[in-house]
């Protein structure tokens, strides 16, 4: 069965025998200060890469108008504190006038 077709409730999501569940992830922040998340998110594993690329791409954005040289690490832990996923954005900013 595909999960995006599944009739199970909205937050389940990593097979287990049959059924679906999602698992809760904690995503740490670097951007030359690291905040570290302790309350964390219930997760779709299939999702987390590209929800991850969204917080990334968010806080760049957010960043975009006073950053020259920056670079973003998104640091994605498990339960158990494995990083499973580590997501990293840099942005050079070159321009003539300045």
């Amino acid at each position: 069965m595909n999960v995006a077709d599944s009739r199970e409730p909205p937050l389940l999501a990593a097979k287990v025998g049959g059924f679906s569940r999602m698992s809760r992830y904690l995503s740490d922040r670097n951007d030359g200060v690291e905040l570290r998340d302790d309350i964390g998110h219930h997760v779709d594993e299939i999702a987390l890469r590209g929800q991850a690329l969204q917080v990334v791409s968010a806080l760049m954005n957010a960043e975009a108008e006073e950053a020259r040289d920056k670079t973003f690490i998104l640091s994605v832990r498990d339960e158990s504190d494995a990083i499973v996923l580590k997501v990293r954005l840099a942005c050079q900013i070159e321009e003539a006038w300045s």
